[in-house]
């Protein structure tokens, strides 16, 4: 068995980017009648009356449209990680469809570990948010201790 990385496609690499903003795109709409229909869409923060991991996140985004950077990441630091991610996931990618040789190992496992990377994140910072938020009653978002 052959076991040279295989070089990315440029179609693979467009059917990903597609899917990503078909993706977006339904969740900001849904998004958006959520808000229309005043339904809350987290069910953690109805029910249980704490944050999800997601929490904050459209605020984070539409913070670093404007700039705000430190606004984004009191909102949700995971957003600007993803974002960073994803950057990285798309530079390694249109490296790999028009370089005339092979990625080097370390970017393809760089590349590779990004998922674990960012479940890890994701994970500390939902207990961490939620440790300050139950006892001591640190809420940065205002949405829960009001």
């Amino acid at each position: 068995m052959d076991k040279t990385p295989k070089k990315q496609t440029f179609a693979g690499f467009v059917v990903f980017n597609v899917l990503c903003v078909c993706a977006a795109t339904v969740y900001l709409l849904f998004l958006r009648l959520c808000m229309r229909l005043g339904i809350s869409v987290c069910l953690l923060k109805k029910l249980f009356r704490i944050y999800c991991p997601g929490c904050g996140g459209t605020r984070a985004f539409f913070s670093l449209i404007h700039g705000d950077i430190i606004g984004s990441l009191l909102c949700n630091p995971i957003v600007l990680l993803l974002i960073i991610a994803f950057c990285f996931y798309e530079a390694v990618g249109l490296f790999g469809i028009f370089a005339k040789k092979a990625l080097p190992n370390i970017l393809i496992g760089i590349n590779r570990r990004i998922p674990f990377f960012l479940a890890v994140c994701t994970a500390v910072f939902f207990i961490l948010r939620n440790i300050f938020l139950i006892f001591f009653g640190i809420d940065p978002l205002g949405d829960i201790l009001r």
